[in-house]
């Protein structure tokens, strides 16, 4: 049998793992796929990583991101490159074939 291939999801807030949330159960169904999920963003600052794991998905990777009461243009570049660095040593050390990014904000 062909070995299953890794494919990483990237959510960082709530609104988008609503539409991410019946691609990852595809994922997670198929027998040659494998769901990684990386949690970032707002859902670490706000704790609705657990609708995540409410939603029968394991986390394997959290990148925070943000700090809390920093707000701001000077945050938000922060944040973003706190979250590179993150993102960069899991990728590294999960090395997925897919990653899978939705989203219009810094998570993204």
């Amino acid at each position: 049998m062909p070995r299953r291939r890794d494919i990483a999801v990237v959510t960082g807030t709530r609104a988008e793992f609503g539409l991410l949330d019946t691609v990852m159960q595809a994922i997670a169904a198929h027998p040659r796929l494998r769901l990684r999920t990386i949690v970032t963003g707002t859902h670490l600052t706000t704790g609705t990583w657990k609708d995540i794991r409410e939603a029968g998905h394991t986390i394997d990777a959290r990148v925070r991101m943000q700090q809390h009461k920093q707000v701001g243009r000077a945050a938000d570049v922060q944040a973003l490159a706190r979250g590179i660095a993150g993102l960069g040593k899991v990728f590294d050390a999960m090395k997925p074939e897919v990653v899978l990014v939705l989203g219009d904000r810094i998570e993204a």
